[in-house]
């Protein structure tokens, strides 16, 4: 069983196997590759066998992709890469993959992914603006704490004396009333140790705003917004917000149990479209190399790849909401043969063959230095005699971590040994 990584977050995800010669151990690796990378040559619209960079055959099968030498978005002086193309098959002719590309076929003659982030991005954006409108007209109203309201009114001032009241008049007398106000608040100043105070003249009055922003609506408006885009790419809101104030024990296992299902499928499609055939282009590498040895009767790699290829494979761990409960269930499970220890252990994103290994050498060494490995459990304590206590020396470490079989260079990295091609 082989780790693997979870979803795609982009929709899609490229890339090329390439053979690199001067690599150390295994000349297999993988380019990963931007999926704007794949695009139809300079640009020209899709054709009936040319989708959106992907070459099809007549069932719509993709036999190879054009993928742009440049990001589209690398722009610099002397990046000649955006305006060239690069054609790469799918396969080699004899069925070693070369392009690997995982995506989500929602619909019949889909050659592209895409993401689940799609259908949402509108309510992101509304709510992106509706958080910034909030935030303009909260910073307005704390700044703009106070308006000074006066009686008079320049027009029928204007008209009382009989003057004209045109634009000009107008600007004239504000500049008078500006002037006036100055000139009174700088002869009359009161000042306090302290304390700020501004006089105002005869007839005005100071009036404060109220403000009333955030609006009382803007939290439900937001929480509904992100239970929106938590539904439409598979999490919980909790989990998309981190808030885990509302949010029991029941709540929490059921919405667990859910998104754990679409993780599974998404973790499921991911395996086999982008790890299974990286693995398989390595196994090839390794079976040409003479690095197995197969049994009498065996079936040669290249008769059956599919069959050596078939692999397990292992991701993220689930987690657990109440350790102790979800332990003893488990445990119920086992007991009545509804699970396995591969099942239960993969869950969990461990490999059950490799944590029994770890426990016997962790076993072993108990019973070594003379120590119960069984505390606690009386009824599975070993009878046979326990050993005199062992000395641990500077091999402890590999021996529980079951390395004893490999040499050490001095800066602790193991020498692997590797057979030579005639």
């Amino acid at each position: 069983m082989l780790p693997v990584s979870g979803s795609v977050p982009r929709g899609e995800a490229f890339g090329v196997i390439v053979w690199q010669d001067n690599a150390p151990l295994f000349q297999t690796a993988i380019h990963v590759v931007d999926p704007a990378r794949c695009s139809n040559p300079n640009g020209r619209m899709d054709e009936e066998f040319l989708r959106d960079g992907v070459a099809i055959d007549g069932y719509g099968a993709p036999v190879g992709y054009h993928f742009r030498k440049a990001h589209p978005g690398e722009f610099f002086a002397g990046n000649t890469g955006l305006w060239h193309w690069e054609y790469v098959e799918r396969e080699t002719e004899w069925g070693r993959p070369i392009v690997v590309h995982a995506y989500e076929q929602k619909r019949a003659g889909m050659t592209r992914g895409v993401s689940d982030w799609a259908p949402v991005m509108r309510s992101i954006k509304q709510s992106t603006d509706y958080e910034d409108y909030e935030s303009q007209a909260a910073m307005l109203n704390a700044v703009m704490a106070a308006f000074i309201e006066t009686p008079f009114d320049p027009e029928e001032m204007l008209e009382a004396m009989g003057a004209d009241y045109g634009n000009d008049g107008i600007a004239k007398l504000f500049g008078e009333m500006s002037a006036a106000q100055k000139a009174y608040y700088g002869a009359a100043p009161i000042d306090l140790p302290g304390v700020r105070i501004n006089t105002l003249q005869p007839g005005e009055k100071a009036t404060l705003t109220k403000p009333e922003h955030p609006n009382a609506n803007f939290e439900a408006f937001v929480n509904a917004a992100l239970r929106k885009v938590a539904s439409a790419i598979g999490v919980t809101y909790e989990q998309l917000t981190m808030d885990w104030s509302q949010v029991n024990y029941s709540s929490a296992r059921a919405a667990l149990l859910e998104i754990w299902r679409g993780f599974t499928a998404k973790k499921g499609g991911f395996a086999s479209q982008f790890m299974a055939p990286i693995y398989r282009a390595w196994l090839e590498e390794v079976f040409d190399k003479g690095l197995i040895e197969l049994p009498a009767g065996a079936v040669p790699f290249e008769q059956n790849p599919a069959a050596w290829c078939h692999a397990d494979w292992i991701g993220p761990g689930r987690g657990w909401i109440d350790p102790l409960r979800e332990a003893q269930a488990a445990s119920e499970r086992l007991a009545g043969n509804l699970t396995t220890l591969q099942q239960e252990a993969a869950e969990q994103g461990r490999d059950w063959k490799m944590d029994a290994q770890q426990r016997a050498r962790e076993r072993a060494f108990y019973e070594r230095l003379g120590l119960d490995p069984d505390p606690g459990k009386p009824e599975a304590r070993s009878q046979a005699s326990a050993a005199p206590p062992a000395e641990p020396g500077d091999e402890t470490e590999e021996e529980v971590n079951g390395r004893t079989s490999a040499r050490r260079h001095p800066a602790g990295i193991p020498r692997i040994a590797r057979r030579k091609t005639a």
